[in-house]
């Protein structure tokens, strides 16, 4: 039989006739360029359409190709975020959704023909760029406006503070506060890596608003120091300006000038002689504080002494035995603790070793007969186990070894009377054999 012939033109005839790769074939099809048929040929009308004006045929097939977001700008000529801008102001659904895995992860792919986006898309991207080069001007000038605007607030707020710094200088050590304010200042315009000094914030935003550059800021650096007057160096931490003054370090906090943690005693004693009642009250919160931090201690000391160990000879004087009597009845020692809740008892309730020493012998006593009872019924037992063992081996008694008078060996060897056992023991043949001896000899 011949073979069936074809429905309509031949894929390999269409191909070559347009010049065509698979997936474009494939494509023609999908945007209904050409139409394939059950036999795999294609629809002869529209195959002689396309070969009569093969250029107006691929310019179809090239508007109707696939393009993702990145594709469809760089064939618009435009960025990414552009591009997504103008698809944003136009409906446009996309001709083909696939899911592709990438990065460890699963992407959803958006993908539009070409014409529609050379169509739709094209003249929305071309009116924003219109749009925005005639705003651009006005921009412009706003930002230059607002530029203005900015530099001349930052020389207002660096005269402004200035000014403040200049006050500063002027004020110097005319006084307690403004002393400490220049000490802030000078620690706001150091660079403190070591963090000695906390910064005081307002002082900090000041020096920040200046804008100085590092030679002014050395320059302002060195008329600080001159007009503080060593005084950064003689500033000490409130803790111990606390020991020396003996006033509590949160009054001092609340009421002297501070520069960051640290105070000038001077100006705690310069505030106590002007105010004497808050002094009093300091004193007295300090004291307070000094005596609870002091009884904290006694009491850590005296709860780390109640767990340590007490001398036997001290325990055996406190109640009346010797030291030799007291080991027998109390090998571990005793505690502090555990002595005084012991001596707290009455003398009835107490244990056997603190109820005296007729008490204490009379306990050695019977816990040496009760000694000697168990010794008693251990050796029995154990002479019980050997002379089982010696009849079951056929052995005397005196040759079973230590180890095979426990119940656990018996039991064992007990439960298995085969031999293959009993010869894994390597004392059982010497014992067979002594034991056979020793009847010849008889």
């Amino acid at each position: 039989m011949g073979k069936k012939a074809k429905m309509g033109t031949p894929a390999q005839q269409v191909r070559v006739g347009l010049n065509l790769a698979v997936w474009q074939m494939r494509l023609a099809v999908e945007d209904g360029l050409l139409t394939r048929l059950s036999d795999a040929s294609y629809e002869p009308v529209q195959v002689a359409r396309a070969l009569s004006d093969p250029e107006r045929f691929h310019r179809e097939l090239h508007a109707a190709e696939r393009l993702n977001a990145t594709e469809a700008a760089a064939d618009l000529g435009v960025s990414v975020p552009v591009f997504k801008r103008a698809m944003s102001r136009v409906a446009l659904e996309p001709a083909e959704v696939v899911d592709v895995r990438k990065y460890g992860q699963v992407l959803t792919v958006r993908k539009w023909r070409r014409g529609d986006l050379r169509r739709l898309v094209a003249p929305v991207i071309e009116i924003d760029e219109v749009l925005r080069e005639s705003v651009a001007p006005v921009a412009r000038s706003e930002a230059a406006k607002k530029a203005a605007s900015t530099r001349r607030r930052n020389a207002e707020q660096r005269t402004a503070a200035v000014e403040q710094m200049e006050s500063a200088l002027i004020l110097g050590t005319l006084d307690t506060e403004s002393t400490a304010s220049l000490c802030r200042l000078h620690v706001a315009l150091s660079d403190d890596a070591s963090g000695e000094y906390a910064r005081d914030a307002a002082w900090a935003e000041s020096v920040s608003r200046a804008r100085l550059a590092p030679v002014e800021r050395d320059e302002w650096l060195a008329r600080v120091e001159a007009a503080a007057g060593g005084v950064m160096t003689r500033l000490e931490d409130v803790w111990v300006v606390e020991q020396e003054s003996g006033i509590d370090a949160q009054a001092i906090r609340r009421r002297v000038p501070m520069v960051g943690h640290k105070v000038l005693l001077e100006w705690v004693e310069l505030h106590a002689s002007r105010n004497p009642n808050w002094a009093t009250a300091a004193r007295a919160a300090f004291d307070q504080r000094t005596a609870q931090r002091a009884e904290r201690e006694r009491d850590a000391i005296a709860k780390e002494a109640w767990g340590h160990q007490v001398p036997t000879s001290e325990v055996a004087a406190s109640v009346g035995l010797d030291v030799e009597t007291l080991r027998a009845l109390l090998p571990g020692g005793v505690t502090v603790g555990a002595l005084m809740k012991v001596m707290a008892l009455p003398i009835n309730k107490r244990p056997v070793w603190a109820q005296g020493a007729e008490r204490a012998r009379g306990e050695i006593a019977r816990l040496a007969a009760v000694r000697e009872a168990e010794n008693a019924q251990r050796a029995a037992r154990v002479q019980r186990r050997r002379e089982l063992w010696a009849g079951h081996l056929g052995v005397d008694v005196d040759l079973v070894p230590d180890s095979f008078a426990k119940s656990t060996a018996f039991s064992r060897g007990h439960r298995d009377r085969s031999n293959k056992r009993i010869k894994r023991f390597n004392w059982v043949a010497g014992a067979r054999e002594e034991t056979a001896s020793r009847r010849l000899r008889r």
